[in-house]
């Protein structure tokens, strides 16, 4: 059975971050989740000089060498700090540098009450009189890091907690917060390098796991990426984040239901935690539960209206359920914010086509190729559109320029050898090619349709007994596993075939 523009017999939805539907995804694809905005952005000195360790560098910097009143003032402003208290804090933080101007972890501290004030000018010069006092004070170039890194200056942050690190080797907080500002760069490489230095200085690094399941995820290394987001459930029982990455791994390695309660818990712990909406909509989507993916779509949109990828999806299920002008205007409306973005192309290629405009389908299609010429998705549906035009040689065409950027994708193969079996044009049809281009689609995924497939290319291959068994086994596999996606017109048709490959006769597209 061909997937093509017309008839929806394989579960078509295209891919969302980061892969293909039930699939991990294939390489080279970018990470379209953001990384989890939970970093240890900001680094008291005091976590360091309550365990009675002195820092290196040419100011003041040990509390053992503060006067009586000027230690007490600390104390009172650390608390005061930690308590939420910043007006507070600041004068007593004023009110220590009075006392001690040479004491640098008082004005490293005063920039974290400052920083949380909003003061962040007054901030980046209390870090830099800090270094200035004590240029080995690792809290501080952490300090001065995540003030760079909240400002969208990754690069300077990087900079800035290697300086840390160099002060203090061993700074797990340093490494993970390096390796987010890496990631952030796209530079998954170094991130997944420090995220692993930090879980091995500390294997309770809940935040190190999530986001580095980010990356496995992105690399198609899902059953990482779930043991990764299993330990930091287990470590941060109430981290939406943590849940949110073991939805997304449960997703891509086919447990929908685990990954639509995986998602939902991620949302009562933020209800408006736009991406949890959007994967628990793409797995209600994946489940043929279109009505309840829509709604999830919906609520994300809502929250974010510039969700692209929550739009995308929705513009997605409209096709599904037929309604091709609510479709398209979904990925208008990322075109008009996006102009030339290519997943909103593609997919108004597709909407087009079964909307019954292939001209302006394929001119579609054209332009998301042009934008991202890497895509096999693209190529896959101007296959299919061809198809369903009678362009059987451009249609083959398209599919073997697929395979050539990802070998991996059954849909192609299953499209190759539905051609080859079943072409009307004698001169493309090829009996055992159709068979191994069959064969290949079911050993990477096991589907219906794709038996379906196999069972005309064995016919065609003259090998009627094999394809009578396996239009039977396709049947019984539409009627249980594959049901939700098995219409009835479909299986009517294949036990036409059916019946006749029992007269030793092979199936022809009209």
């Amino acid at each position: 059975m061909v997937e093509n523009q017309t008839m929806r017999v394989v579960q078509l939805f295209p891919a969302r971050f980061p892969g293909k539907p039930c699939s991990p995804p294939t390489g080279g694809q970018a990470l379209r989740t953001p990384f989890p905005p939970r970093k240890a952005l900001f680094w008291p000195a005091t976590a360091l000089l309550a365990l009675g360790l002195a820092l290196s560098g040419c100011g003041l910097t040990n509390v053992r060498d503060l006067p009586p009143q000027a230690k007490k003032l600390y104390v009172q402003a650390n608390k005061a700090y930690e308590q939420g208290d910043l007006k507070a804090a600041l004068s007593f933080y004023d009110r220590l540098i009075l006392q001690a101007p040479d004491f640098a972890p008082a004005w490293s501290n005063r920039a974290l009450a400052r920083m949380a004030t909003g003061d962040r000018e007054g901030a980046l010069k209390d870090i830099d009189q800090a270094l200035a006092l004590d240029p080995g004070l690792a809290d501080a170039w952490f300090n001065r890091a995540a003030l760079a890194e909240s400002a969208g200056d990754y690069e300077q942050a990087v900079a800035d907690y290697t300086r840390a690190l160099k002060a203090r080797p061993n700074f797990a907080p340093a490494f993970y917060n390096r390796g987010t500002a890496y990631g952030e760069k796209g530079n998954t490489d170094q991130a997944l390098a420090d995220y692993e230095r930090t879980l091995a200085l500390d294997p309770d690094f809940a935040a190190a796991y999530v986001n580095r399941s980010s990356i496995l995820l992105g690399r198609g290394r899902v059953k990482e990426a779930l043991r990764d987001a299993d330990k930091a459930v287990r470590l941060s029982p109430g981290d939406p984040w943590a849940f949110h990455n073991r939805a997304l791994a449960r997703r891509f390695s086919g447990d929908l239901p685990g990954a639509v309660q995986d998602a939902t818990q991620a949302l009562a712990l933020a209800p408006d935690f736009a991406d949890a909406l959007h994967n628990r909509g793409m797995a209600y989507a994946l489940m043929g539960r279109h009505d309840r993916a829509m709604q999830d779509f919906s609520r994300a949109l809502n929250i974010a209206p510039g969700h692209v990828q929550a739009r995308l999806s929705l513009g997605d299920s409209l096709a599904v359920t037929g309604d091709m002008v609510g479709a398209l205007d979904q990925y208008r409306t990322v075109l008009k914010e996006h102009p030339g973005n290519p997943e909103a192309l593609k997919m108004q290629g597709r909407a087009l086509a079964l909307a019954g405009d292939p001209e302006k389908a394929m001119q579609s299609l054209d332009q998301a190729l042009s934008a991202n010429p890497e895509d096999p998705e693209t190529l896959l549906f101007m296959g299919q559109l061809l198809y369903a035009q009678k362009d059987y040689a451009g249609a083959l065409d398209r599919y073997h320029k697929a395979l050539a950027l990802d070998d991996r994708l059954p849909r192609v193969y299953n499209n190759l050898a539905w051609i080859y079996a079943a072409c009307p044009d004698p001169a493309l049809r090829n009996g055992e090619e159709a068979v191994r281009m069959a064969k290949r689609a079911v050993d990477i995924k096991p589907h219906f349709a794709y038996l379906d497939t196999l069972a005309a290319a064995l016919a065609e291959a003259g090998r009627f007994e094999e394809a009578v068994e396996t239009q039977q086994k396709a049947l019984l596999m539409a009627s249980t596993r594959d049901r939700a996606y098995a219409a009835p017109e479909h299986v009517g048709a294949m036990k036409g075939r059916l019946a006749l490959y029992r007269n030793h006769e092979p199936w022809r597209d009209q």
